[in-house]
């Protein structure tokens, strides 16, 4: 989404480096481009609405990477380098406030390309958008980086020592998500400030009687053969030993595995890249007494 600021609000620039040595975009008036970034999962189990916006923890990311050039004179260009956590807002927020990037622009169009990095740059979503600064005025671009998606295998052992068995996979943590209603987080963890920003700050913070409910990653969700990961019961005996799953959105999860209606065993899983595999023993499950 590209816009442009209705009024100029003073700002200090940020202190920030060009990659190209001598590189720079002075303006004597407040000119520039002013920058945030939303980051919106990209599996489509349970529908286009169903999927959620997260915050950098979330998504595992840590640095969000500027490349500008100018339209007209491609030889003037720069690169600049964030913590996610600077830029992540909403929309809502920037209705209040300004986002802390800011690059001081001339006049002028430029090609802007934003990519979204994760932690130990295991994986990268990049997005473009020709920015255009008006005089006297400042453009706010606010792209939607869309989650890389990976495709997990559900390892199985032991289905000959139990009769049925219930898979959830939950967020593993609420604050990984931005809410839907801001107002109804206590302003104190990262993608819960009523701002709508994000501090960065992870922690299970408050849970509500439905949290559980709430933090269910999809409820259409299901292996390659059909098994359901949002708590249905499967027979064990049915269970093959090994299951895909397609399309899950990078980030932390918690994979809850019920054996026989027994307690819940909760088993923490970071899916971060295209191959990894979870294995399940269904007859030693790493929380039995």
């Amino acid at each position: 989404m590209l816009r442009l600021r209705s009024s100029l609000q003073p700002r200090i620039a940020l202190a920030i480096a060009a990659s190209a040595a001598g590189c720079a975009f002075p303006s004597l008036d407040p000119t520039g481009l002013e920058m945030a970034w939303r980051i919106q999962e990209s599996n489509l189990a349970d529908g286009e609405d169903a999927r959620r916006e997260r915050t950098c923890a979330g998504a595992l990311a840590s640095t969000v990477e500027l490349a500008l050039s100018d339209a007209d004179e491609p030889e003037r260009r720069g690169t600049f380098e964030y913590p996610c956590t600077l830029g992540r807002s909403t929309l809502e927020a920037l209705q209040a406030e300004p986002s802390d990037v800011f690059v001081s622009l001339h006049p002028g169009d430029y090609e802007a390309t934003a990519t979204l990095v994760a932690q130990g740059g295991l994986f990268q979503v990049a997005a473009t958008e020709t920015v255009s600064v008006p005089g006297r005025s400042q453009a706010l671009w606010v792209p939607t980086f869309e989650l890389v998606t990976v495709d997990p295998k559900l390892a199985f052992v032991g289905q000959d020592t139990c009769s049925t068995v219930r898979l959830t996979l939950r967020y593993a943590d609420a604050d990984d998500l931005v809410p839907d209603d801001p107002e109804e987080t206590d302003g104190t963890t990262g993608g819960g400030a009523s701002s709508g920003t994000d501090t960065g700050t992870g922690g299970s913070g408050g849970t509500t009687p439905d949290a559980d409910d709430a933090l269910v990653y999809r409820t259409g969700l299901t292996t390659d053969t059909g098994v359901s990961l949002a708590g249905d019961v499967t027979s064990c005996a049915d269970l093959a030993p090994t299951q895909l799953v397609s399309d899950v959105d990078v980030g932390r999860y918690v994979l809850e595995v019920t054996v026989d209606e027994g307690p819940a065993c909760p088993i923490s899983v970071t899916f971060d890249r295209p191959q990894r595999t979870v294995t399940i023993d269904l007859a030693n499950l790493p929380c039995a007494g």
